[in-house]
């Protein structure tokens, strides 16, 4: 893979920063921190590299009290591309997270979408709007040999499984090659399940701004009207809107 040191560093802060916020003052009790009222500024310290390795120490443990039902929250890393294409994207510096480097399945997972990058998403979607031109007999063939709906189905999968370690407690780090294509809508339509905000009009609009311009979606280019449309264009967000329909259909 291509993780760093400062890498690994950034995700454990990750994790520790969570600990922290849901099992802070217990934690601070169990290495001496007390119940003194001093405990908000020791937990505030600006020695974050110690406060994270006490409350990681600490939660990592986690025993069995009666004031502590909380487990500790095991960072849950998210990779929206398949295994494959990530161990081949490694060669390029993108490839994926080792949890061993993290302190194993207990702080920290690595789960892999299966979510297919523009080319295919773009090659699907010509072959089911190809599909949908037609009226014959073998429409919902073609419309299934086109395989839009497997991948709009990885989509909503992938984001559901999201919504869950996030409604359990757990921090998730969501990525994909880039960032901006896959991640974006994993993550739009993951906050569309959780919150209800972000299903009224002025909260989509919000999402749409947050997690695909501000995570620099390249609507010209994905939309075929950049210099090399071949390459760069893809219906991302167009299958977003897909999925969009397809959660409000399924549950109205």
């Amino acid at each position: 893979t291509a993780a760093t040191p400062e890498d690994d560093a950034a995700l454990l802060h990750v994790r520790a920063a969570c600990a922290r916020s849901s099992t802070r003052a217990d934690a601070f009790d169990e290495v001496g921190g007390g119940a003194s009222g001093d405990d908000d500024e020791v937990l505030f310290s600006r020695d974050d590299a110690r406060d994270d390795e006490i409350v990681l120490e600490v939660s990592a443990t986690e025993p069995a009290t009666t004031h502590r039902p909380r487990r500790a929250p095991v960072l849950r890393i998210c990779d929206c591309r398949p295994v494959l294409n990530a161990k081949a994207n490694a060669a390029m510096g993108k490839g994926h997270e080792v949890t061993s480097r993290l302190g194993g399945d207990g702080c920290a997972t690595l789960e892999f979408f299966d979510v297919a990058n523009i080319h295919a998403m773009r090659k699907s979607f010509d072959a089911c709007a190809e599909a949908c031109r037609r009226s014959d007999d073998d429409f919902l063939v073609d419309v299934h040999a086109s395989r839009w709906p497997h991948h709009l189905g990885a989509v909503l999968r992938g984001a559901a499984v999201v919504a869950r370690h996030l409604e359990a407690g757990d921090p998730v780090l969501v990525h994909c090659s880039d960032g901006w294509d896959r991640t974006a809508q994993v993550c739009a339509l993951a906050q569309l399940l959780l919150d209800p905000y972000f299903r009224t009009t002025d909260g989509f609009r919000t999402l749409i701004d947050k997690d695909f311009c501000a995570f620099g979606y390249m609507f010209r280019e994905r939309a075929g009207l950049g210099e090399d449309p071949d390459r760069e264009s893809g219906p991302i967000f167009l299958q977003f809107l897909d999925a969009v329909g397809q959660l409000s259909y399924q549950n109205p």
